[in-house]
């Protein structure tokens, strides 16, 4: 089932047994909704490597990263040591979602 927006829902259950018998139960669930978390690049990251902020007006905070990779080779895993990262500590609590 596809996520639903926060709000009340009612659920309908009808079991048949093929010989006339039937029961059906109803129930209502409450999806509350998530505090969503938004990173703002432009101020909150530590870039290394060829990382750079652009400014974007409809960014957040009017800024994005941007990494230049200049047709270079597609990553096959994680690196120990990468050359180039942006490094970000945050909360977010639990239940949270980031954009």
């Amino acid at each position: 089932m596809p996520p639903h927006a926060p709000g009340t829902y009612t659920f309908t259950l009808t079991v048949r047994d093929g010989r006339g018998g039937a029961a059906t139960d109803t129930m209502r669930v409450t999806i509350a909704p998530q505090p969503e978390v938004v990173v703002f690049p432009g101020v909150a990251f530590d870039l290394h490597g060829r990382w750079t902020r652009v400014d974007d007006a409809t960014a957040a905070f009017r800024s994005r990263l941007y990494y230049p990779n200049l047709g270079g080779p597609k990553s096959t895993g994680p690196a120990a040591n990468p050359e180039s990262l942006r490094a970000r500590a945050s909360r977010v609590a639990a239940g949270g979602r980031v954009r």
